[in-house]
């Protein structure tokens, strides 16, 4: 099994990986990317409930950046809404995550969409998507 955030990361490409017309990157790709690009970056936090439990908060987020020159602001922000679009899914985000992981996802259900932030500078459009998830590693 791979760390637990590249699972977290992996999951989570996995689940905007319909979205045509951008390149995918985990957060261990360091070097240039080929825009326009989605990268997942996901960080293992606390863990969660008791001492052992293996339950372990892992803040992750989904990036899409785009150059200003070439993209169209509204082409931008319909492409980032389709991304946006791929977290609330039938049955519920946690649930596909699980069925395409090694891992046991949980999403906090007072915060399932918890940030979003957009920016434009050095000639690039960026917009960032924050997730609480929760996850245990499958004994």
């Amino acid at each position: 099994m791979a760390s637990i955030e590249r699972e977290v990361e992996n999951a989570l490409l996995n689940v905007v990986s319909g979205i045509g017309g951008v390149n995918f990157f985990t957060s261990e790709r360091g070097t240039a990317r080929t825009l326009p690009s989605v990268t997942v970056q996901a960080q293992i936090g606390s863990e969660e409930l008791v001492p052992f439990s293996g339950v372990f908060k892992t803040p992750a987020s989904i990036t899409y950046v785009a150059r200003a020159d070439t993209t169209a602001r509204a082409d931008f922000d319909a492409k980032f809404y389709d991304i946006l679009e791929q977290l609330y899914r039938d049955p519920d985000l946690a649930s596909y995550l699980t069925d395409h992981s090694n891992i046991t996802f949980y999403v906090n259900p007072l915060f399932p969409a918890s940030g979003l932030a957009t920016g434009s500078f050095n000639g690039l459009h960026t917009k960032s998507k924050f997730l609480a998830v929760t996850q245990k590693a499958n004994s």
